[in-house]
């Protein structure tokens, strides 16, 4: 039931983020910019990633796309640890180099998360084996 719960959790953000990527993806930019550049709002958004990260990688056990959300979760903690590593220098530069990236990259990238989410939320959904 906590897997359920948990997981439900997550495929719903993934799925707004996804959404607003692909319907939005200038204030999209934007509002990444506003998150990573204020300190405490930075700090929330990478322990959100760290703990949603932990609880795929944790919470995986009997659900068959285990591997998947391994992975995935393993993918979210290194994200959340290289952005909490980077320098402000390096913040910049690579909020930069995604912001640089052409409108179809973001909605294709919006379209991956949005399929994610659907996949978790059907896994919550069928819960573990």
């Amino acid at each position: 039931m906590a897997s359920f719960v948990a997981f439900g959790l997550i495929s719903l953000i993934w799925g707004g983020m996804g959404l607003a990527m692909v319907m939005a993806p200038s204030s999209w930019n934007g509002w990444l910019r506003r998150s990573l550049l204020d300190p405490l709002r930075r700090l929330i958004l990478i322990q959100s990633l760290m703990l949603a990260g932990l609880v795929l990688i944790l919470g995986a056990t009997g659900h068959q796309g285990r591997w998947l959300w391994v992975v995935v979760g393993a993918l979210a903690v290194a994200k959340a640890l290289a952005l909490l590593g980077l320098s402000d220098s390096g913040r910049n530069a690579w909020l930069a180099a995604w912001e640089r990236a052409p409108v179809p990259a973001h909605r294709l990238a919006g379209v991956v998360i949005v399929a994610l989410a659907t996949l978790l939320a059907i896994d919550a959904l069928r819960g573990p084996r």
